[in-house]
């Protein structure tokens, strides 16, 4: 357990939290489509709010002080008992597992895939190694925002996948001349 509190380490893991969405138009390459873009933009979208609402419920309802609180000084009292779970490693995982699935669906024969998908989960996890140094979290929070984030990232891909498989699509995306079409059937 790290208790010393490190704002270099915190921002580090911050910005590279936030290079993780931009894997998105990556999935577009190298016959860019913009039907496609926006499509895995909605469904990551879906994704992060699943995500952040399971880790709002869940710090919301559970009290775990974090790791810097230990050691006997307050640095950010306002947020010293929203430890678990990480909800920067959630998104990092969650951002993972999206990008595996969908490089999965959209470029399954590439010869990049495995290095791709290896190198997004190796970041995802630097991000988890980074918020346990800064003194912002503990070992487990790290691996319950992993699961958290891994579920999500996961299941909405598989959803849609199944959904177009089947031929109902319940959740269409098209872009028009006129503009963006979206349909949804109840």
């Amino acid at each position: 357990m790290v208790t010393r509190y490190s704002p270099v380490i915190r921002y580090t893991a911050t910005a590279a939290m936030v290079c993780m969405a931009a894997l998105l138009p990556v999935l577009s390459l190298p016959d860019f489509s913009m039907n496609t873009l926006v499509t895995y933009g909605i469904m990551y979208a879906q994704a992060a709010i699943l995500s952040y609402g399971t880790r709002v419920l869940m710090r919301n309802n559970l009290t775990r002080f974090r790791p810097y609180y230990h050691d006997g000084r307050e640095l950010r009292a306002e947020h010293r008992h929203d430890s678990f779970p990480s909800g920067h490693t959630t998104v990092a995982f969650m951002s993972a597992a999206f990008f595996a699935a969908a490089v999965s669906q959209e470029h399954p024969d590439s010869r990049w895939k495995r290095p791709a998908i290896a190198g997004s989960y190796a970041f995802a996890t630097g991000i988890g190694a980074m918020r346990m140094l800064s003194g912002m979290h503990f070992f487990t929070d790290v691996i319950a925002g992993a699961a958290i984030g891994s579920f999500y990232g996961w299941l909405i891909p598989y959803l849609h996948r199944n959904t177009a498989r089947n031929g109902n699509s319940n959740f269409p995306v098209k872009i028009s001349r006129n503009g963006l079409l979206v349909a949804l059937r109840l």
